[in-house]
Order: structure tokens, then sequence, then C-alpha cells
């Protein structure tokens, strides 16, 4: 107590009780960490922290340092967002850097190189009018010819960078998911610190991906992936946010997208719903509201579908007619082949070995066989086990209900003529990378020891990585690309077709006469006639090996059983190159002209028509084609080349 009278003084913070100076106390750093129990995870946790330099050592003092990490340990989360943009990032670059000069293959020519509703980007009704439910997608290709031409560098950065900006949004929703409130406390605070960045890293490094990001034209698989995720992102930090309008707007936006990019992902809704369902515990009012407008927005969906399409939205004809792509397969086949196709989809995302372009897989005759029903039995048990752990591993059962869901109009009773494409996968694999990323992040250290998880989760992440670079490396090379195709896929001849094309293009003749002739036998024994492809391919190796007439002969014997009007312009197209080694010039006119009367806008047949027409001295009719051409192609190298000869010799 202080003597009446008299004034306390006080101490200053260095001065003992007695007045005199004290000595210096050497300070002691404390960093606050979130009150939680202790785990065997936090060790690796803790130590990969301090290898990036998130973990202060005694003696350094920064209050900058100080509030982030705060700010992130009370987010739950390890690294500053920028860093972890910056891994993902390079991750990308590392395993898909090498790309830029991947061909064209398949579909990449329908739909890009030969499509004439993308010749002018900014008419944008002609590329409606052409895929109304793809808009965006094919929007985007047509702007890509706008700026890059058939130079496919220009392709590929846009597929590369849609397929990193999928990878954030799908690290915006694992960030997300930590702060709901079946998360938002215990597990989220320790183990789960480095699931958004793990889970984001195997999406993006993972070799199954790749199908949809090489292969030029399966951008409408990445980029709808892309809006899904985004929209489904959005959704979920509007739901914890306090001013929620942004939020929502943007999942609107993104949604819509998705849906005018790629038709699988109508299932958005239903996603929202589940994601609602396990992380937020609904109750029955709000959870009958998302069903109401659900249904609203099925409805809406469905008119909206059938008004695009002139088609009676009352009518069951029109129903039949718009839920499948293919007449030629009954929808409970397909269920039945789907059953089968999607175990085959797991197990390539679990062993990525022996991915391929184009698969071989026999469609099921009828659901009453023993392949279909324990496929379909072992579906049954994954989502059974994925209800049972809704309350103790809620992100578990989200990424296998998501996965299913994903998958439900491309692998389900919408008949499709290829039962089985990689690309598919792209957007059901977010919800394997959420239950991959759980396991590795949760499971795996409570199972064994911080070690072991910190040392798998690398290790798999390298293997990926390495897997993925290789299968973009063999997409490089045409010709290897199809000889390990024709190898996993050995009596498809689709393959033996597009095998033969490559090594026709390379100049390896011979190897191309044993692919076709291996393409002619399949195509007898399994469907009685000679497709398209092998009619074309064998019309160019008897102009390879010099024997003319007998190509013409060929041509011709083909053009008598009407193809449709594309091939019919090829084969004209590849007839009037044949009068061109003759020199026979007349006669190389009229086929190119009527292969443009089959097919305008076929690229070869105009310029090769301007060709011709230069060589026989009418320069003038020369100069009005080639600037059509310029007109649909804008950075046709040819046409410009002969446009300069022309305008030079007048």
């Amino acid at each position: 107590m202080v003597p009446k009278g008299r004034t306390k003084i006080p101490q200053s913070a260095n001065m003992s009780r007695s007045g005199k100076k004290a000595p210096p106390r050497r300070k002691s750093i404390v960093i606050n960490e979130p009150n939680v129990a202790s785990t065997p995870s936090m060790t690796i946790f803790a130590k990969m922290g301090q290898y990036f330099g998130f973990s202060r050592k005694e003696g350094i003092s920064s209050s900058s340092f100080q509030k982030s990490k705060e700010c992130f340990h009370s987010a739950g989360f390890i690294f500053p967002l920028w860093l972890e943009i910056l891994i993902l990032a390079l991750a990308v670059g590392v395993v898909y850097g090498h790309t830029l000069d991947v061909p064209f293959y398949l579909d990449d020519y329908l739909s890009i190189v030969e499509n004439p509703s993308l010749s002018t980007w900014h008419d944008f009704q002609k590329i409606w009018q052409f895929a109304p439910l793809r808009v965006l997608g094919y929007f985007s290709f047509a702007l890509n010819r706008e700026w890059n031409g058939f130079n496919v560098a220009g392709y590929h950065v846009v597929n590369i960078v849609i397929h990193f900006m999928a990878g954030l949004s799908l690290l915006a929703l694992a960030k997300g998911l930590l702060r709901t409130p079946v998360l938002r406390d215990g597990e989220a605070r320790t183990a789960l610190k480095w699931f958004p960045l793990i889970t984001a890293l195997l999406f993006l490094l993972h070799p199954l991906q790749s199908q949809a990001v090489t292969y030029i034209v399966q951008r409408l698989a990445s980029l709808a992936g892309f809006f899904y995720l985004s929209a489904i992102a959005c959704y979920l930090h509007g739901r914890l946010a306090k001013v929620k309008w942004p939020f929502f707007a943007a999942c609107l936006i993104s949604g819509l997208c998705a849906i005018f990019t790629k038709q699988n992902t109508v299932t958005l809704p239903l996603a929202i719903l589940v994601m609602e369902v396990i992380f937020f515990r609904l109750r029955t009012k709000r959870l009958m509201q998302l069903l109401f407008f659900l249904v609203v927005g099925i409805g809406i969906g469905w008119f909206f579908l059938s008004g695009i399409s002139g088609r009676n939205p009352f009518s069951l004809e029109s129903m039949e007619v718009l839920t499948r792509e293919t007449g030629q397969i009954p929808r409970i086949e397909y269920f039945a082949t789907q059953m089968k196709v999607i175990w085959i989809y797991i197990r390539y995302f679990l062993f990525p070995i022996g991915l391929h372009l184009d698969h071989d897989v026999a469609v099921l005759a009828g659901f009453f066989n023993e392949q279909a029903i324990l496929s379909l039995l072992g579906h049954i048990l994954v989502m059974v086990l994925a209800y049972f752990s809704v309350k103790k591993n809620p992100i578990l059962a989200f990424g296998i209900f998501f996965y299913y869901l994903a998958h439900l109009v491309e692998s389900s009773l919408i008949p499709i003529r290829d039962v089985l494409f990689e690309h598919r996968t792209y957007l059901p694999n977010a919800g394997l990378c959420l239950a991959a990323g759980w396991f590795f992040t949760s499971k795996l250290p409570s199972l064994t020891n911080s070690k072991v998880a910190g040392w798998a989760a690398a290790s798999i992440l390298v293997a990926l990585s390495i897997l993925t670079w290789q299968q973009n490396s063999l997409w490089r090379f045409p010709v290897d690309l199809w000889s390990e195709n024709a190898r996993l896929a050995p009596v498809k001849y689709r393959v033996w077709d597009s095998l033969a094309q490559t090594l026709l293009d390379a100049g390896r003749n011979q190897e191309a006469a044993q692919a076709l002739n291996e393409a002619m036998r399949l195509e007898d024994q399994f469907s009685g006639f000679t497709h398209w492809p092998s009619a074309i391919n064998k019309i160019n190796l008897l102009k390879r090996e010099g024997k003319f007439d007998e190509a013409l002969s060929t041509a011709d014997f083909y053009l008598q059983k009407n193809p449709d009007s594309r091939v019919r312009a090829k084969i004209l197209a590849v007839r009037g190159n044949l009068y061109i080694e003759k020199k026979e010039f007349p006669k190389a006119e009229q086929c190119f002209r009527e292969s443009l009367s089959s097919y305008p806008d076929y690229l070869p047949a105009m310029a090769n028509l301007g060709i011709v027409l230069f060589q026989q001295g009418q320069r003038q009719e020369s100069r009005k084609i080639f600037t059509q051409v310029l007109a649909k192609y804008p950075r046709q190298g040819v046409a410009k080349k002969y446009l300069e000869l022309i305008e030079s010799s007048n």
C-alpha cells in the first residue's frame, strides 16, 4: 500500500522495486497458435512450414509476418494465397510447358480447322447456330483462329491457362469447405491445413486430366469444368460471407457459362444441394426451398433446350431425341456399359498406366449380364459407404457423391457414340481429388505417422508429374501416339486409320500401307464395308506410290457410293490433286469446283482451285479465289503468297 500523503510513482518496465535499473530481459517471441489438440499430422505440417519459411525462429521479429501468420492459421491454411498460386502455376508449367507444338488430332479438324462457323469470331450468331449449348467453347476457338490461324501454340496456351484456372477454382472450393460449420473446428485447424493445396496439385498434375488439356478440342471439357468449379466455389464462399450477393451473382454467371460450354454441367444445382446437405446440415424448410428452385430450374432448362431445338417440350418424342447423341445404342445397353466404364475411369485415376486417346470398349448386350450387375453393385456399395461417412468424413463423402454426379450426363442413360473417352473424367476427377486430398492430409497421418504421410503425398505428386510429362511428350509425335494406341487397342479400325494417315504424312508409305490394310481388314470383319477415312487414305497412298490412274479409279469407285457432302468434297479434292500431278489442269479445276459445290468452305479445295487457275493463266479469277480464301482464313499463307505473285506480275 502507498502511505497517506505520498504519491504513487509508476514503475518503468525496466526498473526494479528498489528503483535501480534492472538488467535487460531476453525477449521471448510467442506466436499464438490455434487452441487445438496436438495430432501426429501436425509434426509434418510444422516441418514443411519451416522448410518454406513460414515458422518463426527465436530472435526474428516482423509485425507483418505476425499478422499474416495469425490470419492464415485462423483460416486453417499454411501458405499465403500468392505462394499457393505460384506453386500451382509452376507445377502446371513444368508438366504442360512442352505441349505447345502438339498438332491437331481427330475432332480438332472437324470442330476447328474445317469449321466454317469459326471463320469470323464476331459472327456470334453463326457460332450459336452451329452449337448453341457449346457456344462459349466454340467462341473461344473462333478467337484463337482470329489470333493464331492454325498455329497450334496459341490454342495450347489458352488450354493450359484454363486448366490452371480450374485448379485455382478447386483450391478456392477446398478452402471454403474448411470454413463450413462441420469443419470449422477440430480437424480443419490441424491436419487439413494442407488439404486445399494438395487437392489442387492432384487435380492439376494427374495424367488422366491431360487429354482435356492437350487434345485441343477438349477445351470444351476443361472450360466447362472451370466454370462448374468456379460456380460451386462462389456459392460456397457466398454462403459463408456476410455480404453474399457478389458471390451468388458470380455463381449464377459461372453456372450459365458452364451450361453454355458443355451439357454435362447441368448437374451443378444438384452438386450445390449435396454440398448444402453435407456441410451445412440443412433444416427441412431450407432443403424444401432448394428442392423447389431445383425443380423450377430443371423445368426452365428443359423449355429452353426444347425451344432452341425447335421441338415441343411436352412431347415424349422430343425427350427421346434430345436425350441421346446416337440412335445406334439402346439406352439400357449404354447404361450397362457405363457401369463398367466408370470402374475403368476409377482404375485410371488410381493407376494411370496405359492411357491412350481412342479406347476400344465393347457395348454390353443388355443389362442382365455378370459385368453390368457386378459393376452396378460396386457403385451402390461405394455410395452407401459415402452416405454413412457423411458425419465422420464429410469431405470423403462429398468427393464421392460429386464424382458420380459429374458423370451423370455422359455415363448414364444418354447414349453417346463413343462409350469411353478420358476427357470425360476431367470434372468428375475433382471429386476424387477432394477425397484423395482428405486421405493424404487427414486419414493417412493418423493411420501411420507424419513422416510417412508427408513422403507418400510428395512421392505421389512427383510420380503423377512424371507420368503427365511423359504422356504429354507422346502427344507431340503423332506416329508414336497412334502406334502406342494401336498396341493398346489393336482391334479398333479408327486407330489403324489414324496411324495410316500419320504415317502417310510422315512419308513412311510402306508402313502406312500395312496400317491401312489392317484398318480395312478390321472394317470388313466388324462392319462389312470400308469407312471413309480408309477410302481417302487408300487414294492418297496410291497417289504417293505414283499409281495415279489406279488412284483415280478408286476415287470414282467411292464417289459412286454417295458419301455425305463433306466426304464427297474431300474425295473430289484428292481427285483434283491427282489431275494436278498429271498436269491436266482443266480436269483438276472441275474437281475442285465440284468439291466446293459440296462443301463451300473446304480450304484445300479453295486454295488448290486458286493455284490451278493461276497455272492456267487466269490471274484475275485466281485473285478472286485467293481473296475469298483470306476472307475466311486470314492467316492462310499460300493465298498470301499467290496474291503477292499476281500483284507483282501486273
